[in-house]
């Protein structure tokens, strides 16, 4: 996480009132974890923040804090188009190509004149974007939003209960519970963050596992 590139995020939040957030079709926990993070995250601040989701997002996954709030294009694609042509910024999200999104969101998002960041783990990134966050180095999308807030914000605080719930669900959940890419110490220490903005990872696992 560059500096510089964390200057050019802020630069742009500073003229933008209208920030949209895509990712890839057959929305896994980490896709719609990092989607709603960002949402929560943004929409404290004062924002207009949509998330959009190609298509309907598995049940066990509904739960998510501003789950709610989100568009499925699928049912609403003009609402769908006419965000991402009037958005100021667009985040795209654990995908790493427009066409991952569906054949009836790829075009939209390229078109989109926003100005575009990509948060990503996977490998091969091809999309145009403004300001590129992407490294395989990392458990999921999930930690490196929690990485980006971290060097974005000041104040710990507005990483509140609800972005912290939305982050563990994406790093368990792309781990298989901790199982997998999780040999790295960081891991752990953005976890034991989390935990400390009131978590319920025992609530988090039933509900996604259990279920």
């Amino acid at each position: 996480f560059a500096k510089s590139k964390i200057n050019e995020v802020k630069a742009a939040l500073k003229n933008a009132k209208k920030i949209a957030i895509v990712t890839h079709f057959n929305s896994d926990g980490d896709a719609v974890g990092s989607s709603l993070a960002l949402y929560q995250y943004f929409s404290q601040e004062g924002f207009e923040v949509s998330v959009i989701f190609p298509n309907p997002v598995p049940h066990f996954l509904t739960w998510i804090p501003g789950m709610d709030k989100a568009i499925i294009a699928e049912r609403a694609l003009k609402t769908a188009k006419r965000i991402l042509q009037e958005t100021d910024i667009l985040f795209v999200v654990d995908m790493n190509a427009a066409h991952r999104s569906g054949v009836a969101m790829e075009e939209p998002i390229k078109n989109s004149s926003a100005f575009k960041i990509l948060i990503d783990h996977h490998l091969s990134p091809n999309l145009d974007c403004n300001v590129m966050f992407s490294t395989t180095k990392t458990t999921s999308t999930c930690e490196l939003v929690y990485l980006f807030l971290e060097k974005m914000i000041e104040d710990k605080n507005k990483i509140t209960t609800d972005v912290a719930t939305c982050i563990y669900v994406g790093m368990i959940t792309d781990t298989g519970s901790l199982s997998y890419m999780c040999n790295q110490p960081k891991t752990y220490m953005i976890i034991s963050e989390l935990m400390k903005k009131g978590i319920d990872g025992e609530l988090i696992h039933r509900r996604i596992y259990d279920n």
